[in-house]
C-alpha cells in the first residue's frame, strides 16, 4: 500500500462523501503538504484538515494557503538567539496561557503536531469568552488567515469524522472499489445493449442489412486498428 495508492484512496473517499471534490483534495494538499508534513501531520490528517476547512471556505486554494501559514503560526517553540535555549513563540504562549494547552508532549518530549494541538482547542474552544478566542486565534493565525482558522474550528468535527472512517478502514480501496462500480456499470449496459440488439436482429434483419452493416463494421473496425496502433506506440515512447 505505497504513498500514492493511499493518497487517491483518501481523496476520492473525501470526494464521495464529503462537500469536496477529488481534485479539490489533491489542489489543497499541493498547497499544504510539505508544511503540514513539517508540523508532523499525517497525511489522512492533514486531508481530514481539508476537508473540514474547505467545507466551509468551498476555495480549495485558499484552503491549502491556509493551513500552510497556519501549520507555521503553529510552530509553539523557538531557540533563543541569545543562549540557545528553546523557547514558546507567542502562538505557544497563548496557547498554554489561553487555553492551557501545553504544545510540548511530556510523555514524549516532543512537540505537539498541528492536528493534535486543534484537535484540543476544539474541545476548549467553546469555553472562551470571544475576546479570547480573537486574541488567540490572532496569535495562530494572523489577521489574514483568522477566517480561515475560525472556519476550520467551526467545522472540526468534519476533520474528526474523517479521522474515524479513516481509523474504521473506510478510505482503504476506496478508488478500487469506485473502479469496480464503473467496469459493472459499462457491462451491465453493454448486455442490455447486446440483448436489444439480438431482439432486434430477430425480426427486422435482412440479408441486404446484414450486408451493409458488415461493411460499415469493417470499415470501422480497420479504423479501430489504426488508433490503437498508433495509441500503442505512444505509450512505447513514453515508458
Amino acid at each position: 500500500y505505497d504513498t500514492l495508492t493511499k493518497f487517491i484512496d483518501l481523496a476520492n473517499y473525501a470526494g464521495n462523501n464529503f462537500a469536496i471534490s477529488t481534485a479539490d483534495v489533491g489542489n489543497a494538499l499541493q498547497n499544504s503538504a510539505a508544511a503540514l508534513q513539517t508540523n508532523g501531520v499525517s497525511m489522512e490528517k492533514s486531508v481530514a484538515m481539508i476537508v473540514a476547512m474547505n467545507e466551509v471556505l468551498q476555495n480549495a486554494g485558499k484552503s491549502g494557503n491556509s493551513l500552510k501559514s497556519i501549520s507555521a503560526g503553529l510552530s509553539g517553540l523557538t531557540v533563543s538567539a541569545k543562549d540557545g535555549s528553546i523557547q514558546l513563540t507567542k502562538s505557544g504562549k497563548a496557547l498554554k496561557e489561553i487555553a492551557k494547552i501545553d504544545v510540548w508532549n511530556q510523555k514524549t518530549g516532543e512537540m505537539k503536531d498541528m492536528y493534535s494541538v486543534m484537535d484540543e482547542l476544539a474541545t476548549k474552544w467553546d469555553d472562551l469568552s470571544e475576546a479570547e478566542q480573537n486574541a488567540l486565534g490572532t496569535a495562530i493565525a494572523g489577521k489574514t488567515q483568522l477566517n480561515a482558522f475560525n472556519a476550520l474550528l467551526s467545522n472540526w468535527e468534519t476533520a474528526r469524522q474523517y479521522v474515524q472512517d479513516y481509523k474504521d478502514g473506510l478510505t482503504v480501496g476506496s478508488a478500487e472499489r469506485e473502479n469496480e462500480k464503473y467496469l459493472d456499470s459499462i457491462a451491465g449496459k453493454w448486455n442490455r445493449i447486446k440483448e436489444n440488439m439480438a431482439s432486434i436482429g430477430n425480426t427486422l434483419i435482412t440479408s441486404d442489412m446484414v450486408k451493409g452493416a458488415l461493411s460499415i463494421l469493417d470499415v470501422t473496425t480497420s479504423a479501430m486498428d489504426k488508433v490503437v496502433q498508433k495509441g500503442s506506440n505512444f505509450f512505447s515512447e513514453i515508458m
